[in-house]
């Protein structure tokens, strides 16, 4: 987590969607899976029981000018287990 934390700059949200800003760049993109593994941990944090009365559906990872790395989502509704 802590290569994550240092990638991440910050969070937008936007109606439902929930932007992390990161330092990733689209060329250097490679198996290592950064931005599936930041949508994954944002998403654990999003979608907790304690959060889901905020209604976020979406989670966007963007890179360093803004460019959408990866986009995630879960119409998911109710109680997340």
């Amino acid at each position: 987590m802590k290569r994550l934390r240092i990638l991440v700059k910050g969070f937008t949200v936007e109606r439902d969607t929930v932007s992390a800003m990161t330092t990733i760049t689209p060329g250097s993109l490679d198996a290592s899976g950064l931005p599936q593994d930041i949508c994954r941990g944002l998403g654990g944090f999003v979608w907790a029981r304690a959060n889901r009365h905020f209604g976020i559906q979406n989670i966007k990872v963007v890179g360093l000018k803004g460019e959408l790395l990866l986009s995630s989502h879960f119409g998911l509704k109710g109680q997340i287990q």
